[in-house]
């Protein structure tokens, strides 16, 4: 991952605590509105054995204040396989997603996901 799209994550991840306003959301653009198909096919692409992943589920895009202005963000959380074969346990990611992909992702998101509405997340299995 490049310095800037890390420097998204952390800024991204350290602004939750501010109260998003409307101009905010006016502001971070669209919505994604293909976020599932989005971050399904990169977990495709990036788990080692994505049609094994346990309780997979997703939230709806939120905005969320960065240094860089509001961005869409989008949680995801499920059990993944590792390379030995074992599941890892239920661990967070969160995507940011602007103009239809991916523009930054960090691992480790429980505090940023923590008042997500999480549901079920078929769409990895098709």
């Amino acid at each position: 991952m490049n310095k800037l799209a890390t420097l998204t994550v952390v800024a991204t991840i350290l602004s939750g605590c501010v109260p998003v306003t409307e101009g905010d959301i006016k502001d971070a653009g669209p919505m994604p509105k293909n976020y599932r198909q989005i971050v399904a096919k990169n977990l495709r692409e990036t788990l080692f054995d994505p049609y094994s992943v346990r309780d997979a589920e997703i939230s709806e895009p939120r905005v969320h204040r960065a240094v860089v202005g509001p961005l869409w963000n989008v949680c995801f959380r499920g059990n993944a396989k590792n390379r030995y074969g074992a599941y890892t346990g239920l661990k967070y990611t969160i995507y940011v997603i602007r103009d239809g992909r991916i523009t930054s992702s960090a691992d480790g998101a429980e505090y940023n996901c923590r008042d997500a509405k999480f549901s079920k997340f078929n769409e990895l299995y098709e």
